[in-house]
């Protein structure tokens, strides 16, 4: 984990110097015309972006639903404990996301001058005037729904290496094309994404970072 976050800084670090993500944006932006064609699209908007929010939001439900019913059958075992992890940073991950959205107030491209919007560029981190109100684009909201479960690698990755894996590479894989989609849209830049992935990452491993797992492959 600590070589991802140090590789994640420098990335970081290197968008901060170059400015790349805006470039990266000015391309998405300059193959629609310039213009963000794809923002209410009905495959990008209603689809991956409203359809998909919604089915997450059964899916943990359903989730919260079924681990509540073991535990009132079961009590609180072994197994329903490490249940409740993967919830709770799944849970968290939304969370810590939505929180960091909210203080950090960084805009989406589609707000800002560079690409058709009203309001001037100011660089990560940076300190806006007073009369400038701020977005909710910095980390990702919508890639959280698929990087959220990198929680699915940590339950399954002591007793079963291979679930962990397909776990891993699908909350990838999902992350990132929710990402790319929001950043067709204008709603985000790429390192906005990748935030968020190792923000997830992150607050899976300190859930799961107890080894506490010695239990029955069956039971899983």
């Amino acid at each position: 984990m600590l070589r991802a976050i140090i590789i994640y800084l420098l990335i970081l670090l290197v968008t901060l110097a170059t400015d790349i993500h805006l470039w990266v944006a000015q391309q998405l932006f300059d193959l629609q015309g310039q213009q963000w064609l794809l923002r209410d699209y009905w495959l990008t908007e209603d689809l991956l972006h409203r359809g998909v929010r919604n089915i997450n939001s059964v899916v943990v439900a359903l989730l919260l639903l079924a681990i509540s019913w073991r535990l009132a059958i079961d009590g609180l075992t072994e197994l329903n404990q490490r249940r409740l992890r993967l919830v709770a940073a799944l849970l968290a991950s939304f969370a810590v996301i939505s929180y960091l959205k909210y203080v950090l107030q960084m805009d989406c491209p589609w707000d800002m001058q560079l690409y058709g919007g009203n309001k001037p560029y100011y660089p990560l981190w940076a300190i806006k005037p007073n009369h400038i109100s701020g977005g909710r684009c910095f980390p990702a909201g919508h890639a959280s729904i698929g990087f959220a479960y990198i929680a699915l690698y940590f339950y399954w990755q002591p007793l079963r290496p291979v679930a962990a894996k397909i776990a891993l590479t699908s909350a990838l894989t999902l992350g990132a094309l929710l990402g790319f989609v929001q950043q067709l849209r204008g709603a985000h830049f790429f390192i906005d994404d990748l935030t968020t992935a190792v923000i997830c990452a992150i607050v899976s491993w300190l859930i799961f970072r107890e080894p506490d797992y010695a239990h029955n492959k069956n039971n899983l």
